[in-house]
């Protein structure tokens, strides 16, 4: 399997070659292959939803790996600038990816009861303006029986936050990008992995794995990629300090 996923994140790293989102894709891509090698590990087909999905490239990352994958997002139709001259693109439309939308704070998910066999959110929750209850609610609602949800989201309680903190920095969105960005575009609430653990409990799953992990990119160099290095070595001591959180739930 690892050959495989080699070879599909080669494939869409060249795909999104000279794209605004082929940066994007390099910082991520260890998260994308942490994912998916999760997934695989305990399913190999079967109908998933990937909750928050735009711009496109773990659908597509599931697609390629042999999933029939539906994306839901608030806007799926949006096309995303090419870095130079070429034409704006939409990956669900070149690869011919089901994607659904659907304001998933406020509105029923456009689907059936026990639709899908999991359902993947990938770094959405932080997102949400609002109540997430309705959302996870509605992940329990369309996940048959015994299906398995994936959620990953960034660590409020990461050891850079305590440490902003301490010295008197926000934590949270900086005021420049606070009032200049489309508010969906921005971290509105991060959570600790209790915060997840009570969501999801109070939707009715029963956690099945949690973790909390460093998932940085391969595209970071020089003194940043040393200072990455020792910083993740001194996460090492308390995991709870770690960078990103990843837990695996059933309906």
């Amino acid at each position: 399997m690892k050959n495989d996923v080699k070879h599909i994140m080669e494939s869409v790293s060249a795909n999104l070659a000279g794209t605004a989102n082929h940066a994007y894709f390099e910082e991520m891509k260890n998260r994308y292959i942490f994912l998916i090698e999760q997934i695989t590990r305990r399913t190999k087909s079967g109908a998933v939803l990937d909750v928050g999905a735009s711009p496109g490239i773990f659908t597509r990352i599931m697609q390629m790996s042999g999933y029939d994958v539906v994306g839901l997002d608030l806007y799926p139709h949006k096309r995303f600038p090419a870095a130079g001259a070429g034409e704006d693109r939409n990956i669900f439309i070149e690869n011919e990816i089901k994607v659904v939308s659907a304001d998933i704070v406020n509105q029923p998910f456009p689907f059936s009861d026990s639709t899908f066999d999991f359902v993947t959110m990938n770094e959405t929750i932080e997102h949400l303006i609002g109540s997430p209850m309705q959302c996870i609610s509605e992940i329990k609602r369309v996940l048959k029986p015994g299906g398995l949800l994936f959620l990953s989201t960034p660590n409020v309680a990461t050891l850079a936050n305590r440490l902003r903190f301490a010295s008197g920095k926000n934590i949270y969105t900086p005021m420049e990008t606070l009032i200049n960005v489309q508010a969906y575009k921005l971290h509105n609430r991060e959570y600790t992995m209790a915060d997840l653990e009570y969501l999801v409990a109070k939707a009715g799953f029963s956690v099945v794995e949690k973790k909390w992990l460093n998932l940085g990119g391969e595209n970071v160099t020089g003194l940043k990629r040393t200072a990455r290095s020792v910083y993740y070595l001194i996460t090492n001591i308390n995991s709870h300090w770690k960078s990103n959180l990843f837990l695996i739930a059933k309906s």
